[in-house]
């Protein structure tokens, strides 16, 4: 429950603050889904985020806060940062051993006043953050998910270069504010999930209008790669007695990389025989232990792998 001192003005009106930024927040769900570009989708929500943090929820000294986007896989991903510290926040990411690493560990926010009187438990502050003149700091995780099986999407990081009381009462609002931010950064990135398939879609279909087959093939190996942050995509079809698959396309990113054979046996002991045969879309998130996929000597350690042009031969 969040009280207001009548006899203190200044905390009201900061109170008062935090509470409009919450609503403000809840606003920006809606106003995401009228984003029509796949980029500012995220980046206008994540602005919206450190700007309120700035301007109206914490608002009697200069704020530096960043935003860090988490996956479980691929660890942090650039967000963006605001305030006197933003090229430092934007420089130095939540490192191995540090608070940033605490609170993606326990998924609970972390408050401190004061360097100078931080619990024991609470890993030190780097070198470079109090080079910076770091006095203050909030770490508040972006969760998504029912209680207990919270799934963690970022991190809310916020630097002040003098003490500050987080008392109770900016803790439970500051706490408010994560959980509407954690929401519309996750409805920002389901919406630019969709604009981006939207737009692969548009752009294979123009292609295929061309009739130029091996053009078609490149773009949608190219599109699946920037889809779904694969390493590679090939593309193959069936000859006609459905015995062997025939290299179409292939995209890549990383590496200079090229498929070391053109055609593949169609059999069943292959993932792509079995798909080949059963026309079934196969996928796995680890290595296959029915089925062992190889391009040539490679080895894929995470296979998706989809029948394409159903009924039709290349």
């Amino acid at each position: 429950m969040v009280t207001q001192n009548p006899d203190n003005p200044i905390q009201l009106t900061q109170s008062l603050a935090m509470i409009d930024a919450v609503r403000r927040m809840s606003q920006r769900l809606l106003e995401t889904w009228q984003e029509s570009d796949p980029v500012s989708a995220l980046e206008r929500t994540l602005a919206d985020i450190l700007r309120q943090v700035g301007e109206e929820v914490i608002t009697d000294q200069k704020v530096s806060a960043a935003i860090y986007i988490y996956d479980e896989d691929e660890g942090f991903s650039n967000g963006q940062a605001s305030g006197p510290l933003q090229e430092y926040m934007k420089q130095y990411q939540p490192r191995p051993g540090g608070t940033g690493e605490f609170t993606i560990r326990t998924k609970q926010p972390l408050f401190v006043n004061s360097i100078e009187t931080m619990p024991r438990d609470i890993p030190l502050l780097s070198q470079q953050a109090l080079a910076q003149g770091v006095k203050a700091f909030a770490n508040l995780p972006l969760l998504i998910g029912t209680k207990g099986q919270e799934t963690l999407i970022g991190i809310l990081i916020i630097n002040l270069q003098d003490v500050y009381e987080f008392n109770e009462e900016r803790q439970v609002l500051l706490r408010l504010f994560a959980d509407q931010a954690a929401i519309a950064l996750q409805n920002a990135r389901v919406h630019r999930r969709r604009l981006r398939e939207q737009k692969a879609l548009q752009i294979v279909s123009e292609a295929a209008i061309s009739g130029n087959l091996d053009e078609v093939g490149q773009i949608i190996t190219r599109e699946v790669v920037l889809l779904t942050k694969s390493t590679y995509a090939t593309l193959w079809s069936a000859n006609p007695d459905v015995t062997q698959l025939e290299l179409k396309a292939f995209y890549t990113v990383g590496p200079p990389w090229h498929p070391p054979q053109s055609t593949l046996t169609i059999d069943s002991h292959s993932i792509n025989g079995y798909v080949a045969l059963t026309k079934k879309l196969t996928f796995s998130p680890s290595q296959m232990r029915t089925f062992t996929m190889h391009v040539g000597t490679t080895r894929l350690d995470a296979p998706f792998v989809c029948r394409c042009w159903p009924g039709k031969h290349w």
